[in-house]
């Protein structure tokens, strides 16, 4: 995790109140969230960890849904709490990550308050040229309070990949299919995996890596955000609207190494569908693996 120097006065608000020992906001709001998760009174025990359960600590008044939101939410202050507004329609997975990325920013909020409760004119600017970082802090927060990572690396660390046992957790979860694929990215270490989604726009296949563990980073490089020739699974897949599985034999770094892939196929709206490939080793290849 490379280091980056921080410019936006309320994250340095948020550092000062906060950080003691640890200086890496990123590395700051993952602790402060595995601090929130263990001083809330959940009504059953999680998963799923909703964002009704932590209302009461963020000082939350209302979660209120609204219709032609400008953004997926937002967050108001009212008297001495807040008002959640969400956009209607939201999918269950979406909704609770949108709320939880509101509520992580009540930590900046009073922190600012509390350490520079009146901002110069410069940092204002500062505040709103350098805004996008308290977005990606906020983002990994509601990552962790969504999917804390002890229970969530407990769940997966032992488990063989596949869409099932992936829809399973995501289900337990209540968190998106795409959430979920990213969270195992960060903290599954079982055996070598990928997983991308395919879009299909205009009879152009676009690609783009989700999760990937590290032995696989190179095959990644090459499955970038692009057009690019589908395996026959997805091209399978979205001809007949199905789900697909084939093996394939990819070259890795000198070895020709036999993999399972798993396609799953959605229809979409916006586009012509979208398919999820899972990229695993055919069993009994394990040793050819480990020597990538």
């Amino acid at each position: 995790m490379r280091k980056r120097r921080t410019r936006n006065p309320r994250v340095l608000a948020f550092i000062e109140e906060y950080g003691h020992r640890v200086k890496d906001p990123r590395k700051l709001i993952v602790r402060i969230a595995e601090d929130t998760i263990k001083s809330v009174d959940f009504k059953s025990p999680p998963p799923p960890f909703r964002p009704e359960d932590f209302q009461d600590f963020f000082g939350i008044k209302e979660i209120a849904e609204k219709d032609n939101l400008s953004a997926d939410a937002m967050l108001d202050a009212c008297g001495n709490g807040y008002v959640v507004h969400v956009r209607k329609g939201l999918s269950r997975g979406r909704r609770s990550f949108s709320i939880f990325h509101e509520m992580a920013h009540t930590y900046f909020v009073k922190a600012t308050k509390r350490n520079k409760p009146y901002l110069t004119k410069r940092e204002v600017e500062r505040a709103r040229v350098t805004y996008s970082e308290e977005e990606r802090l906020c983002d990994i927060a509601a990552t962790e309070l969504l999917m804390p990572r002890k229970a969530f690396a407990a769940i997966i660390q032992d488990a063989k990949l596949s869409w099932h046992f992936i829809i399973s957790i995501a289900e337990a979860y209540e968190a998106s299919l795409e959430a979920t694929v990213k969270r195992i990215g960060e903290l599954y270490e079982g055996s070598v995996f990928l997983i991308a989604r395919w879009i299909l726009v205009d009879r152009v296949y676009y690609q783009t890596v989700l999760a990937c563990s590290k032995e696989l980073m190179f095959m990644s490089g090459r499955w970038k955000e692009k057009a690019h020739r589908p395996l026959d699974a997805v091209r399978n897949a979205f001809d007949t609207c199905t789900n697909q599985e084939e093996h394939a034999s990819i070259p890795v770094r000198g070895k020709i190494v036999d993999f399972k892939v798993q396609t799953m196929y959605s229809k979409q709206k916006e586009s012509d569908g979208v398919a999820y490939t899972l990229v695993t080793p055919v069993e009994g290849e394990s040793e050819e693996i480990g020597s990538i």
